[in-house]
């Protein structure tokens, strides 16, 4: 009787068990859990939209910085006529192959805005060159956003930069910060603060008789970089510098 009863038993625990592992497996397929507890209000029946928004921008580029200048320090300290100076749109190229001219260093480097321009003039200074094409500005837009920067702060900074070179006998050329592609909110707002700095260094340049380059005109349509100039919406493709570069050659022919 007691060997009955313990088959019994043990009969009941395998089906109970094999029971709900199968009415385990309804309510998940089902979601009758989550069903329960949207009822419950315990949980949000609609999913969490995330919307993407660009880090914060990190101040001060020195990682690049440091190892650029550093790697600056060993070239050959032969003088140039033409300095490029700028970020990493500058940086991406050889500009003395890409205009076949030996006298031009490239001073850009990746990840750096107007003070760290400001800050490392010397190492153009040591090159004692007659023209220096200046592009930058770009990496300290996101900043305005973050209440860090203003227009005003950026457009100050670059005209500091200007007044700087022209102590040291050198001629600038001011070329406009590029559009990014992008067509979002956020990007519209970046896009605009590009094109109210470009018109405030635009009318500083006319007035002090200083060379400007609306590098935009070639490149860009209705306030955006054009896509097939573009690798990432803000960096340059080859064709996109061949049209800069055909520009950089005009202001040349005239000097």
């Amino acid at each position: 009787m007691r060997k009955k009863l313990s088959w019994l038993t043990l009969s009941l625990v395998l089906i109970n068990i094999v029971t709900l592992i199968f009415l385990s497996i309804i309510s998940l397929h089902y979601k009758v859990p989550q069903k329960v507890l949207v009822k419950l209000r315990a949980i949000n029946s609609e999913p969490t939209k995330i919307e993407y928004k660009p880090e914060p921008f990190q101040l001060p580029a020195f990682v690049f910085q440091n190892v650029s200048r550093e790697n600056f320090s060993v070239y050959n300290k032969r003088k140039y006529a033409i300095v490029m100076l700028g970020d990493s749109i500058t940086a991406r190229v050889a500009w003395n192959e890409l205009l076949g001219l030996p006298g031009i260093s490239n001073r850009a480097i990746e990840g750096d805005y107007t003070l760290g321009v400001l800050h490392r003039l010397e190492d153009i200074y040591e090159l004692n060159p007659k023209l220096c094409f200046l592009m930058i500005g770009t990496n300290d837009i996101p900043l305005i956003n973050n209440n860090y920067y203003t227009v005003e702060t950026i457009v100050n900074n670059i005209k500091e930069i200007i007044k700087e070179l022209q102590n040291h006998n050198i001629d600038v050329c001011i070329e406009s910060i590029l559009y990014t592609a992008f067509n979002s909110s956020y990007w519209k707002d970046f896009n605009g603060y590009v094109k109210t700095i470009n018109y405030l260094l635009e009318e500083y340049c006319e007035k002090n008789n200083i060379l400007y380059l609306d590098v935009n005109e070639l490149l860009s349509k209705d306030d955006r970089l054009e896509w097939k100039y573009t690798s990432d919406g803000v960096h340059l493709f080859g064709d996109a510098y061949k049209k800069w570069g055909g520009m950089i050659l005009e202001v040349l022919k005239n000097k």
